[in-house]
């Protein structure tokens, strides 16, 4: 069968694609930048598209003239500049349902479990409904599958939740309580590789959850053993906090899963049971430990969990230093310079410069965009510092208290920072996608994240 799976370099695309094409389908690929992907992966068949922009059938049409199957698992967790809720989600897939019905060709719609309810839902699960309804509506043949969460090497709310589980105190929101019941991603896909061997026929809907309900501290639980770690105590953080960190999260990183609306799909999350019977679920702790994590994972987690507090308290630091020297301390800035022969006029221009730079440096880190340029700055400027302290002030090498020496550090740190940093079209992960995306790049591969947190 000639599969087109759009989201095919997403989290859940890109394991369904290897799955599918093991099962001997042939797989097509929708990206934004097929000629990049074609050349990345040449044993693969690319095609251009991009789910801003597309959003007429015809622009769907020549897309589908050789196709069997249409897959759509394309998902976005926040918006930005390039990407919102209403084409990526709703406006595009509707225009791709429309071309597969007048061409008669079958699709599989993977939206998120919670999107067949009814009522008010979070921008993410109102734009699937939409695109659900759409496709339910139309002539021809289709199944629409609601998956819970996605555990598995590689999806977002895992690495969040790995990132959780690694802390030296596993935060959770409130009692930690919530209940999920996640599903991993060989089984899913193991369930819509079936749904294509066993085609049912007509349209049908199913709800794709685990076998296994958790709370979350549970969940946190399961993976701090899967990766090795000792067990650690949980660390209740009050609601109001909570939403306050998410705020500053939305402002911060605002490609990222800490968000209130995340907060509220995870308070309000059902936990329903599996309806696909052919192809049940395995329990959690099983799938997981057919695969268990490897150091790379580990480190990752640990990493990913201390850098949010590393980029703060360095911000902080630049800040603060920078308070300090224009306002809070300027005579030792004076003393300073005095001790190696810097007098007014100089002195001044050498503090205010200093002290505006630091501020300037300090401000850049908290802008996202920014931050690579920050960190570039910061290790030029302290190893310019380090140069002329060695010059005309060595014996500050042996202050007691180590005020150039601490430098050091700061350097390691700040060049920790620059390296975990996505460089130019490597922003922040989308929902469960492979090549994160929060910055559009001329002619670079874009909208195709996978559906499934």
């Amino acid at each position: 069968m000639r599969i087109l799976i759009t989201g095919a370099t997403g989290f859940i695309g890109s394991h369904l694609a290897r799955r599918l094409a093991a099962d001997g389908h042939t797989v097509i690929s929708a990206v934004r930048d097929a000629a990049l992907w074609q050349a990345r992966l040449p044993q693969r068949e690319w095609r251009a598209c991009d789910f801003m922009r597309d959003i007429r059938p015809e622009d769907w049409t020549p897309r589908l003239a050789d196709i069997d199957l249409v897959i759509n698992a394309v998902g976005i967790i926040s918006e930005g500049r390039d990407q919102r809720f209403a084409e990526v989600q709703a406006q595009t897939p509707a225009a791709l349902f429309h071309a597969c019905s007048q061409a008669g060709i079958k699709v599989i719609q993977v939206s998120g479990l919670g999107a067949e309810q009814q009522g008010p839902l979070p921008p993410f699960l109102a734009s699937k409904r939409e695109a659900d309804a759409v496709l339910w509506q139309l002539p021809g043949e289709a199944v629409i599958v609601h998956p819970s969460v996605v555990i598995g090497d590689g999806g977002n709310s895992t690495a969040l939740f790995a990132r959780l589980a690694a802390l030296p105190l596993m935060p959770v929101p409130g009692d930690g309580h919530q209940r999920l019941n996640p599903i991993h991603i060989d089984d899913l896909c193991d369930t819509l590789a079936h749904l294509v061997a066993h085609w049912p026929g007509g349209k049908q809907r199913h709800l794709l959850t685990g076998a296994t309900t958790l709370t979350l501290r549970e969940l946190l639980a399961l993976l701090r053993e899967w990766m090795g770690m000792g067990r650690t105590p949980c660390l209740p953080v009050p609601r109001p906090l909570l939403h306050m960190t998410a705020r500053a999260g939305e402002i911060v990183a605002p490609q990222g899963l800490l968000r209130r609306d995340t907060l509220a799909m995870m308070d309000t999350v059902a936990t329903p049971a599996n309806t696909y019977a052919p192809c049940p679920p395995r329990p959690l702790r099983e799938a997981l430990w057919t695969r268990p994590a490897g150091d790379g994972f580990r480190t990752r987690a640990v990493v990913d969990g201390i850098r949010p507090l590393l980029l703060a308290s360095l911000a902080f630091v630049w800040i603060f230093t920078g308070l300090v020297s224009l306002w809070w301390n300027r005579p030792a800035g004076y003393a300073l310079l005095a001790d190696a022969g810097i007098l007014d006029p100089l002195a001044s221009l050498l503090i205010n410069s200093g002290g505006a730079a630091d501020l300037a440096l300090g401000a850049l880190m908290l802008a996202g965009p920014s931050r690579r340029l920050a960190y570039r700055l910061q290790i030029a400027l302290m190893l310019a510092y380090l140069a002329i302290i060695s010059v005309i002030l060595p014996a500050a090498w042996l202050a007691p208290l180590g005020e150039v020496t601490k430098n050091l550090p700061l350097l390691a740190a700040t060049w920790l920072l620059l390296a975990l940093e996505p460089g130019p079209g490597i922003g922040l992960m989308r929902r469960g996608e492979a090549r994160p995306a929060g910055v559009r790049l001329p002619r670079r591969s874009g909208k195709t994240g996978g559906a499934g947190l």
